[in-house]
């Protein structure tokens, strides 16, 4: 074992005295720099290692769950995303399920509401015939929670019942948390703080890069953790980008990585030996139209935009993919909707008026959504009313109309957002969609017309 030890990168070997220690651990490392190749490494070492250790590797997306299967092929490796994790370990406590999401449902402080109005009684779910559910939708009622849900009411469970903590850490030997920077911090709160009221032993990895953090709700960095909980590995050699690009990311990193080329010549970045220089090419453009900067790389540096595979174009933001995608009057209706978008700024209001302990606006149960609307008394910079402005522009108001007289409890509970566009948890085209995708119901059923449109 120790002479296979050697052979492994540096970093990994650090990891693996972690592992001997009984420490948790994080791997950091920039893009390029072969975090995936380090757990794949891993993986494989704790594996041989410990015969009869069970393995658990999570990540954010079917993609990359499919990717490590690929590359480590092993009855001892459990690899899924981290929903399909917590679910597949509380989904048999159907009697704490039911009474976790109750408990959450009268808790005025928690995201998880059921009846607004009147306390829920302890039978409220003895009629799901099914029990709890996780579905790629949410019915509350019916006792069908989704991908939100599953995460608050999971952290619930492993902080109320200790004996879970046992178990699932009794059940892993070791834990692997791929892309953690965008875990959200509830998840990290189970392993890193609920698991410690187990006497179980386990190892909890996380791998992945602080700077690289995408979404709101991620945990981002595990600064709060390094040192006593968590020990960590910083991976400094890349292995992927130019020497060029290397130097650039160290210029614009925050977090004393420091990152140089890999001394490995079978390195992607390495030719003959060498590391490739590479080119950096700033160009920007004043206004949204960029045909003058394609013509530009086209014309001088040889670029072709028609093959994607010498060409990457990264788009930033969503209004450029639906621009690009050609979805753009689907992205204005979700994205510009003026009633919701009041709706929106009502309940945002209510939050404040709670957080910063101001007089709250009382709504009564039957109150209207105009009625709300008008108690509010919501005005732009300019001190003029919002329903104003909105009943000004015909299209608006007829939307108005549709709900103004409908109560503002059934109102509050529409959500759209431009997320709903384009998620979803699939690994492939051919793949059906995954629990916990949360790709709006309008455009599923544009693709299922889609699909039948091709066979026929």
């Amino acid at each position: 074992m120790v002479e296979e030890r050697l052979k492994l990168e540096p970093d990994v070997q650090k990891i693996l005295q972690c592992i001997d220690n009984k420490r948790n651990f994080l791997l950091s490392g920039g893009a390029g720099s072969g975090k995936t190749y380090s757990l794949v490494q891993v993986i494989c070492q704790a594996i041989a290692e410990n015969p009869t250790a069970k393995v658990a590797c999570m990540t954010y997306t079917n993609a990359a769950v499919k990717e490590i299967e690929e590359r480590v092929n092993h009855t001892n490796l459990n690899v899924s995303t981290i929903h399909d994790f917590l679910w597949n370990n509380i989904k048999h406590f159907q009697k704490e399920l039911k009474s976790a999401i109750i408990a959450l449902a009268n808790d005025e402080g928690s995201k998880i509401s059921i009846d607004e109005d009147n306390l829920l009684p302890a039978d409220f779910f003895d009629d799901c015939e099914e029990g709890i559910q996780y579905k790629e939708y949410l019915k509350l009622k019916e006792g069908i929670i989704s991908h939100d849900e599953l995460l608050i009411i999971a952290n619930y469970l492993f902080e109320k019942y200790p004996k879970l903590n046992t178990i699932v850490k009794d059940k892993y030997q070791f834990i692997f948390i791929d892309e953690y920077q965008d875990t959200n911090k509830a998840v990290v709160d189970i392993f890193l703080n609920h698991f410690k009221k187990s006497k179980k032993q386990n190892i909890i990895g996380f791998f992945g890069d602080a700077m690289q953090s995408i979404y709101d709700d991620g945990i981002g960095n595990l600064d709060e953790y390094k040192g006593n909980t968590v020990i960590e590995v910083k991976k400094a050699k890349n292995r992927r980008n130019p020497r060029k690009v290397i130097d650039l990311a160290n210029r614009l990193r925050t977090d004393g990585i420091e990152q140089e080329p890999s001394d490995d010549k079978n390195a992607p970045n390495m030719v003959d030996g060498q590391v490739k220089e590479g080119n950096i090419l700033f160009i920007h453009s004043l206004n949204e139209d960029i045909s003058a900067v394609k013509q530009y790389l086209t014309e001088n540096h040889s670029w072709k935009f028609e093959n994607a595979q010498e060409t990457k174009e990264l788009n930033l933001t969503h209004n450029l993919i639906a621009d690009k995608a050609g979805f753009r009057a689907l992205m204005d209706i979700y994205d510009s909707d003026p009633v919701l978008r009041l709706k929106s700024d009502i309940l945002n209001k209510i939050k404040y008026n709670k957080k910063n302990n101001k007089p709250e606006i009382e709504i009564a149960q039957n109150d209207s959504f105009d009625v709300v609307v008008d108690k509010f008394q919501l005005k732009n910079r300019q001190k003029q009313l919002k329903k104003d402005i909105l009943l000004q522009d015909p299209k608006s108001a007829e939307l108005y109309n549709q709900l103004k007289d409908k109560p503002f409890s059934d109102v509050r509970k529409i959500y759209l957002t431009k997320d709903a566009l384009i998620d979803d948890k699939k690994q492939d085209e051919e793949d059906k969609n995954k629990k916990g995708s949360k790709r709006d119901n309008l455009i599923k059923h544009l693709f299922k017309i889609q699909n039948n449109i091709v066979f026929i």
